[in-house]
């Protein structure tokens, strides 16, 4: 029930938000000037609409600018825990614009291959300028806020509104008064898009005099609690640190036993933003550092009260109580820092050392638990294996086995320590259901037409469950997470939940519908080009040029909607992971990829192979939104079984939409077409493996791959070892589980990330 519970509230975060404020526009100049901090000095002198004089210029300025290529300095910060610094790093690029007949293009180059993921890297800020083009502006409002005078020229700014784009944007533009070249642009989120996992984003993008790129900071946090912050300064122009560059050298200091020299640093930077409470946190570290444990007592003091969800705070704060005498305040916070994040091995041990349970903080390795699901040739459990016909390894090292068990036909699990000694009785049982099973229905990337098998299998297989010691839920897992039936032991429930006309609605929302009309439209286009260019057509070059733009816009869509999702399954993975007993997901999917954009750039170098070239940083794997769903479900004991529930896999190239596809790229456009379809299930089939689950795939029979997985979750071994290897390093260990007879299959996580 808990862990259910919590998931509704996940839920209702998303979709009971308070409602946005309103747009710019329609905010009073002198309300703006009070509440916005970067429109200091605004002089709200009451002018005309926007002037079409002042339009025209500034248009003629557009296309008078020069092509450029700058260099593009980025300095990336990523914060998690309430804004907690967690990790930073500096890279260099090559950064160029030109102008076409449809407005200024942005490109990226020269980015080193193999860089850390997880950081937030925009791009298309001059292109930030096309929306004040004719074909543009008219679904953009525009409202005269004032004039600022900055140095020794005065801007005219305005306030605009862009509803009907996706996701929609409004923001602040600063035009030169003089020479009506835009200086500054600032924009961010208009309303909440479903499915899109940003909470919040805005750019704040500046030129020079002449209309060059000057510098650009990318403000971004997802709805995951991860939050971005990432300076572009272009050209070697010089500008002033933001407060948090400022706080990331001062943390490097520090770290480098220099924390004199960063306190400075951090105070100008509190003082220049005071709303940052991880500036105030990495100033009590430099002042502990220093040795003025009041002060540090005092800024993390600070800290929590402004942060009471965090644990980072109550953690330091409770270091800086101990080390000044006073253990029961110190544990008092510890016990708080624990009770926020129960999975904190540094806490714990704090917690332990307060209440003078220990000397030393110290994080042991604990033994590593491995479910082993073992099959015969016919699919079904192979029992009757003893300890000895098993061999566990970690790195390709041997492991002795310290415990073994046997879970089968819902008699508990036999506990030996080892079979030289005498049996010992059975280790006591939690309380409650021994087997819980998630199903997660992928509503995002499945289509209606699939939804009546779906449910169909769905409730053979409760009819068929028995009430008993499993408990059972069922989520829908789109855009946003649905609670199909709550944590239930009756599988009655779950069918009559099944049966109910809302379950099918859940299918009719997925995006699968838009997201295929979309690349219907863009194969279209594609060929159409491709017939233009086969004719010689005059305008084949300008028409092949426009494609790129938009795979490239298919792909962040694409990468927004894959975040998000794998953020909600990380969810359900890591609730599923505080529930008893035997922990096992059947992800119901029609496959997805994690390289953002593949469909459209696989169709696009399909039509036109020398367009092949763009898609090399573009068709990245999202490894770092994938691995924590890993990291979690090694940590937790949760197995995955993934059912792709497209069936049977036919070649969508002969569907009828397709006919008309010019025949010179048919072969190619084919083999894209299938090579797209295998990744989607190559996904699922990686998730299954990783987490020791089945996948099942190619079949129409969707009930027998999910018996199987309920199967595998009643009928296991349990294997434990305590690894040679003590370093908590955080480094992956690869796990192996061999049987003596090479004939029966085993299934089990592949490995596990020790200290996580």
């Amino acid at each position: 029930m808990r862990a259910i519970a919590v998931i509704l509230v996940f839920s209702a975060a998303l979709c009971g938000a308070p409602p946005d404020p309103p747009p710019l526009v329609d905010t009073a100049p002198a309300e703006l000037a009070r509440t916005l901090p970067y429109l200091a000095g605004l002089r709200t002198e009451p002018v005309p609409e926007f002037p079409d004089e002042i339009l025209r210029a500034v248009i003629t300025g557009l296309k008078t600018q020069p092509a450029t290529g700058q260099t593009e300095d980025i300095n990336e910060m990523q914060f998690e825990d309430s804004g907690i610094l967690a990790a930073a790093r500096r890279e260099q690029a090559r950064y160029s614009v030109r102008w076409t007949a449809s407005g200024w293009r942005d490109a990226r180059t020269d980015l080193p291959a193999g860089e850390p993921a997880g950081f937030f890297i925009t791009s298309g800020f001059h292109e930030s300028l096309n929306f004040l083009l004719p074909a543009a502006l008219e679904n953009t409002r525009f409202r005269f806020v004032g004039r600022v005078t900055e140095g020794a020229g005065t801007s005219l700014v305005f306030a605009f509104l862009r509803p009907t784009i996706v996701p929609g944007r409004q923001g602040l533009l600063w035009i030169d008064e003089e020479t009506k070249r835009v200086l500054r642009i600032r924009q961010s989120l208009y309303g909440r898009i479903e499915g899109v996992p940003l909470e919040r984003w805005s750019t704040d993008i500046r030129f020079t005099e002449t209309g060059v790129l000057s510098s650009v900071i990318v403000d971004a946090a997802t709805t995951a609690g991860r939050e971005f912050l990432t300076v572009h300064r272009f050209g070697g122009i010089q500008t002033p640190e933001e407060p948090l560059e400022q706080m990331v050298r001062a943390v490097t200091l520090t770290q480098q036993k220099q924390a004199a020299a960063a306190i400075p640093i951090l105070k100008d930077a509190l003082g220049r933003d005071p709303q940052r409470h991880a500036i105030r946190f990495h100033l009590g570290a430099a002042l502990m550092n220093s040795g003025d444990m009041a002060a540090a007592e005092a800024e993390w003091r600070a800290v929590s009260k402004a942060l009471p969800n965090s644990a980072a705070p109550h953690n330091a704060l409770g270091i800086a109580l101990y080390r000044r005498g006073d253990s029961a305040a110190a544990a008092a916070e510890f016990q708080e820092a624990v009770r926020l994040r129960p999975d904190d091995p540094v806490a714990r041990a704090n917690l332990a050392k307060a209440q003078g349970a220990s000397d030393t903080i110290r994080v042991d390795v604990r033994q590593v638990i491995v479910p082993v699901a073992v099959t015969a040739s016919d699919g079904h459990f192979a029992a009757g294996l003893k300890q000895s016909d098993f061999q566990i390894l970690e790195d390709g090292v041997e492991q002795k086995i310290s415990s073994f068990g046997i879970e089968s036909g819902g008699q508990h699990a036999e506990i030996l320590q080892a079979e030289s000694k005498p049996r010992q009785s059975a280790t006591p049982q939690p309380a409650g259901p021994r087997r819980t099973y998630l199903i997660c229905v992928d509503t995002l990337h499945s289509s209606l037409s699939t939804f009546n098998q779906v449910r169909q299998s769905l409730i053979k297989l409760f009819r068929s469950e028995q009430k008993g010691d499993s408990q059972y839920a069922v989520i829908a897992a789109g855009a946003t997470m649905h609670v199909v039936q709550n944590m239930t032991t009756d599988p009655a429930d779950a069918m009559r939940v099944l049966e109910d006309r809302g379950f099918q609605k859940l299918f009719q929302g997925s995006r699968t519908g838009s997201a295929a009309a979309e690349m219907e439209a863009f194969e279209r286009n594609l060929n159409e080009v491709r017939v233009a260019c086969d004719n010689r057509d005059p305008m084949c070059d300008q028409k092949r040029s426009a494609l790129p733009n938009v795979a490239a816009g298919i792909a962040e869509a694409d990468r927004l909607q894959t975040t998000n999702f794998l953020a909600n399954l990380r969810s359900l993975v890591d609730q599923l992971g505080r529930a008893g007993g035997r922990r096992t997901m059947v992800l119901i999917s029609a496959g997805f990829q994690i390289s953002p954009g593949r469909d459209a750039y696989e169709l696009l170098s399909a039509y036109f192979p020398e367009l092949r070239g763009i898609q090399l940083r573009q068709m990245e794997r999202m490894t770092d939104a994938m691995e924590p769903v890993f990291r979690l479900a090694a940590k937790n004991n949760v197995t995955i079984h993934t059912i792709d529930s497209r069936g049977l896999y036919t070649s969508s190239y002969q569907e009828s939409s397709r006919r008309g596809s010019t025949s010179r790229v048919g072969p190619a456009v084919e083999r894209a077409l299938n090579r797209n379809a295998a990744e989607a299930g190559g996904t699922l089939d990686e998730i299954a493996a990783t987490t020791g689950g089945t996948s099942f795939r190619n079949s129409n029979d969707m009930l027998a791959g999910i018996s199987r997985a309920v199967a595998d979750g009643r009928d296991y071994y349990v294997l434990s070892y305590v690894p040679s290897n003590t370093s908590t390093d955080g480094k992956f260990r690869a796990i192996t589980v061999r049987v003596r007879d090479g004939k029966l299959a085993v299934r089990a996580k592949r490995g596990y990330w020790p200290g996580q």
